[in-house]
């Protein structure tokens, strides 16, 4: 993070962060109230550094984004998958502390180097598997063509950072395995991981009877002024996760919804929400 007058060049923070953080981090800076669904959390630096300002602000309101998220608990866990790729089928979790990575594969019978066709158009993958395919790979750069993988994988990642030596069947580290294990699973019931439902199943629940659902058509409330200010218009949507989007007459470019809308005198707006996975809903006009 670059941070002009705020992070001293090169310091550093070795707390556990993962790729959920950016979004709470982020919002936290732009001061913008944290919302309650984000899994992520805000670096503490960051928190440090925006505490410190807010002691400076004089603003209600900031004060009040400010302290949606006044502390950050250090982790003693991080938590990864892998799912479907594109084409092909795996499963895959891992659990991360700070000096061991655990992993479980689902599917061990599965290789890591499946086919996969956007990967094989990669010119490195392309000159791997020829090597792969010639008997010239031996060592760690042959692990990925092993036909099967390990149902548990353990690694010390401060004397291995590359995970080439695999610690799960070492008496040594048995309790370390037991541990990351227990994590792992916890973490798993904790947010109630649905790797393990068959696809056709999840397939209809997203799609029942393997139909693409219709996004519900939003409703328009006009609120008339009570004052000198302009009439606006308000969108909402039924179906949940739905982005309502939104144009006018004179101008055929679609701009997302984010706050009532102003009107003129005479002026339509048109209006449709939209989900991923569904059909945009029936174009409304008003007011």
């Amino acid at each position: 993070i670059r941070w002009p007058g705020q992070f001293p060049p090169n310091s550093t923070c070795d707390d556990l962060v993962c790729f959920l953080d950016f979004a709470p981090t982020m919002l936290r800076l732009a001061r913008v109230e944290l919302p309650s669904h984000l899994h992520g959390q805000v670096l503490p630096p960051v928190i440090s550094r925006t505490e410190g300002s807010r002691s400076r602000e004089t603003s209600d309101v900031d004060s009040r984004t400010l302290t949606s998220s006044a502390t950050s608990t250090p982790r003693e866990y991080l938590f990864g998958h892998r799912d479907r790729m594109d084409e092909t089928y795996d499963l895959i979790r891992s659990a991360r502390d700070r000096r061991f990575k655990y992993l479980r594969n689902f599917a061990p019978r599965r290789t890591y180097a499946q086919n996969i066709a956007y990967m094989n158009q990669m010119p490195t993958l392309r000159e791997w598997r020829r090597q792969h395919a010639a008997g010239l790979l031996s060592g760690p750069s042959a692990i990925f063509f092993s036909e099967t993988k390990p149902i548990e994988e353990l690694y010390d990642t401060d004397a291995d950072p590359h995970e080439v030596v695999n610690l799960a069947e070492r008496p040594e580290h048995a309790e370390t395995l037991r541990r990351m294990r227990a994590a792992l699973e916890c973490w798993q019931d904790e947010i109630g991981d649905m790797g393990l439902t068959p696809e056709p199943l999840l397939a209809e629940q997203m799609r029942p009877r393997f139909q693409m659902q219709t996004t519900v058509t939003p409703e328009l409330l006009w609120q008339k002024p009570t004052n000198s200010e302009p009439a606006t218009l308000r969108l909402s949507c039924a179906t949940e996760g739905a982005s309502l989007v939104f144009r006018t007459d004179d101008d055929p470019a679609w701009r997302l919804y984010v706050a009532p809308i102003p009107l003129t005198d005479g002026q339509s707006i048109h209006a449709k929400a939209c989900r991923l996975g569904y059909h945009d809903s029936r174009e409304v006009v008003g007011p």
